[in-house]
């Protein structure tokens, strides 16, 4: 997937990270582990958070297990870029409660619990325009109050991407994947085990709040007990609600493999941030300078024109117009020379009287001169 990933090119005409504030976006976390664990994450960076409430059920009536659970869960997701720059995030995932009901035969159990979490790092590995790539570490860390005699932890390794194939932004195709070594330890004995995780799914937004995506999640074990876990089509909706707010559905068939949940069904209501809102202030300080600079133009521009006509009014009315202050000749524009004439009050009006310039004003150098006119 991630060669076929890179080998579409095309001319840039669309973000592969689109505003958070829309529905497209990551794939949603499913599976049936802990606290995301596991679940191929965004390839994105954005500031959000978000509930998840997740329900699994497993039915196998039949002999030889006479076994049923069901398991609801609300996770809390948040995620948060470090600095300015976004190509680096943090995430947090934690299982707020989890109710669990077991039927085993004649005996029946229930319960509530709480925790894990998991914390992840995650670092964009380039910058390109249709096509995103992250890599990422995660840790699955304690307590987990359902565990009375020991504690589940484990680290997860990966990598996930995105790729836009419509000249528009419509369609596209992500996915990723990973590798986790969960570690239970009981009674002082540790149990690991490497199990790899791979996701693929595409998607379409038919409109800029509607997204559309369908895809496949796989899960197997390659140590300590080689086995398949799980292959589950999946079938996911998001919509896009006001003030960055968002609700998606997302729905698991597990087919075949060791794995018997039979359905895993996910409700998400989250809240995201503008990216707008977490440039960096180099870009919008840029944007508000560019403003400001036109702002100003034009604003010398009118006081130019004014001091203009004010100039013209003089002259008209035979008043001298006054030098202005140093720190005006620097803002205004220049515009051509004005002469303003008198005749000389003991000449007689004939066209060869002399006539003396009183002040010759430019806005160019603003520099007085004494001159006469030659007869006409």
């Amino acid at each position: 997937m991630a060669a076929f990933m890179f080998a579409v090119s095309s001319r840039a005409r669309a973000e592969v990270c689109a505003d958070a504030h829309g529905a497209v976006g990551g794939p949603l976390a499913g599976g049936t582990d802990s606290a995301d664990f596991g679940a191929i994450p965004e390839a994105c960076a954005a500031t959000d958070v978000s509930l998840r409430l997740r329900g699994t059920l497993l039915v196998a009536s039949s002999m030889p297990d006479y076994f049923g659970e069901v398991v609801a869960a609300s996770t809390l997701r948040l995620r948060q870029p470090l600095g300015h720059s976004r190509s680096t995030w943090i995430s947090l995932a934690a299982d707020l409660l989890t109710y669990r009901y077991t039927q085993n035969a004649v005996e029946a159990a229930q319960g509530l619990s709480l925790g894990p979490l998991t914390f992840g790092v995650h670092r964009a590995l380039g910058d390109w325009t249709r096509t995103a790539a992250t890599a990422y570490v995660r840790a699955l860390l304690p307590p987990d109050t359902a565990r009375q005699s020991g504690q589940r932890t484990g680290l997860e390794l990966g990598v996930t991407g995105r790729r836009l194939l419509g000249g528009r932004g419509r369609f596209g195709v992500q996915g990723g994947a990973a590798m986790t070594a969960p570690v239970v330890i009981v009674a002082g004995q540790t149990h690991s085990a490497l199990q790899p995780v791979a996701l693929a799914e595409a998607w379409f937004a038919p409109r800029p709040d509607v997204a559309l995506s369908a895809g496949l999640e796989s899960r197997a074990e390659i140590w300590h007990d080689p086995t398949f876990l799980t292959l589950a089509p999946r079938l996911a909706a998001r919509l896009a609600l006001r003030r960055g707010l968002s609700a998606a559905l997302l729905v698991e068939v597990p087919v075949v493999g060791e794995d018997r949940t039979d359905l895993v069904a996910a409700f998400f209501l989250g809240w995201a941030a503008s990216m707008t809102l977490a440039q960096p202030p180099g870009i919008a300080i840029l944007r508000r300078s560019h403003g400001q600079d036109k702002d100003e133009v034009e604003q010398q521009r009118q006081e130019a024109l004014q001091a203009d006509r004010q100039r013209s009014r003089e002259a008209k009315e035979g008043v001298s117009p006054s030098l202005p202050h140093a720190q005006d000749v620097l803002g205004e524009a220049s515009s051509p020379p004005r002469w303003l004439c008198q005749q000389d009050a003991g000449a007689s009006d004939q066209g060869d009287a002399p006539v003396r310039l009183s002040q010759i004003v430019t806005l160019q150098n603003r520099k007085p001169r004494i001159s006469a006119h030659a007869p006409r």
